[in-house]
């Protein structure tokens, strides 16, 4: 039989088979593409039958395969499994956490010792914190974290531990757009690490507070902490976090205007900034566009612009669709192209519209009527570009 799950099994999931159970639940911890999104239309389903049908293959399953495992190994076991759904599956990263703290709170301090007992709990209310704030439940992350803090009192001292938490915490200040927080948090994590010996972790947290530097508008300050983050870091360790940590250095240096500092560091760092699959070459190719627009470069300018938008439009991300028809409507109005321009901020204004953005929706609309009566300048238009760009970096930038 096949690994995938069928619809007709999610069905009647009370019915499968233990063994089938336990194989369908690693397929899809695995990361089964297809067969997560067929579980989570079921989750979604507006038929409550289907949806506690598709709970119970996770909850029966989980527990099935997770059988063998007892007390702190099932705990640790829980919280990486947990944490490998991040990305995919938002709410089963919540159910697998929440497994891990009541599998913390029956731990028994006699038999593995009250500290380590209290560390199991403490990380398994971080974990179930930082799952609560990936699904968007801040208050709910709020009360998580203050349980993990208030059991890492009672724990070992462990500095990795304690680095962890702080990192996660630092998150939840980054999501709440509480930037001197978050940067408390990682100056905390970056001197834990240290510590430790850890200079690569050390580096990474430099790297996050670099990019929430950013968010709250010091550009200048996020390039010299990114700078020395990346000094720091192990490619070979975490080739992603290089990667990401190399665009944005170059998205920095375009925010400030060294357009011609940009395209020297992408030309140096090409080959590890392009790492990361389509998506990520579709936003280099941005930064592309981008660097020859601020370089005067518009010919060449249009052309990735072009490439970008039909990228993304394949992978029905429409407000990056409409931030690059508005990048187009520079170039062409730099070229006294008025009608290209028109044309192309109209279909932006439709696509903001239709997204339900009513801020940026109305900052646009500013542009498309301007156009429209003849008044609109390359400078007005810029502004009103950089001014969303902005906001959809940080959405608490002011748009007037």
């Amino acid at each position: 039989m096949s690994a995938h799950v069928t619809p007709e099994e999610l069905r009647a999931a009370e019915r499968m088979p233990p063994e089938r159970k336990r194989e369908v639940f690693a397929h899809l911890l695995r990361g089964c593409p297809e067969c997560r999104a067929r579980t989570q239309e079921l989750m979604g389903s507006p038929d409550p039958l289907q949806r506690m049908l598709v709970q119970f293959l996770w909850h029966s399953a989980a527990l099935a395969a997770l059988a063998p495992l007892k007390g702190l190994p099932l705990c640790r076991a829980l919280l990486e499994r947990s944490w490998g759904l991040r990305h995919d599956d938002p709410q089963g990263m919540i159910f697998l956490a929440e497994l891990a703290v009541k599998t913390a709170a029956g731990l028994d301090p006699a038999r593995d010792g009250a500290p380590a007992v209290a560390d199991a709990r403490a990380q398994a209310w971080g974990e179930l914190a930082n799952a609560y704030r990936v699904r968007d439940d801040l208050i709910e992350a709020e009360r998580a974290f203050h349980k993990a803090f208030r059991f890492l009192e009672e724990g070992t001292g462990d500095a990795a531990l304690q680095a962890r938490l702080h990192d996660l915490q630092a998150s939840f200040f980054g999501t709440r757009r509480q930037f001197l927080l978050a940067f408390t948090e990682l100056d905390m994590v970056h001197t834990l690490h240290l510590q430790r010996g850890d200079e690569h972790l050390a580096g990474r947290a430099l790297i996050t507070k670099a990019l929430y530097a950013f968010y709250a508008g010091q550009t200048e300050q996020a390039l010299a902490i990114n700078r020395e983050g990346l000094s720091m870091i192990d490619g070979s360790r975490d080739p992603a976090l290089v990667s990401n940590a190399l665009h944005n250095q170059i998205l920095f240096l375009i925010h400030e205007g060294h357009c011609l500092k940009a395209r020297k560091f992408l030309f140096g760092n090409r080959i590890q900034v392009l790492k990361g699959g389509r998506i990520n070459e579709l936003k280099v190719r941005w930064l592309e566009g981008r660097i020859s627009y601020g370089l005067g470069d518009l010919p060449e300018a249009e052309t990735a612009f072009q490439e970008v938008r039909a990228g993304f439009e394949t992978t029905d991300n429409g407000f990056a669709v409409a931030l690059c028809l508005l990048d187009l409507s520079l170039v062409w109005l730099r070229q006294g192209q008025i009608g290209k321009a028109r044309k192309v901020v109209a279909q932006a204004t439709k696509v903001f519209y239709a997204l339900r953005v009513p801020e940026v929706y109305s900052t646009v609309v500013i542009l498309r009527d301007a156009l429209r009566l003849g008044k609109a300048t390359v400078e007005l238009a810029e502004d009103i570009v950089d001014k969303i760009r902005r906001w959809q970096i940080n959405p608490e930038t002011p748009l007037e």
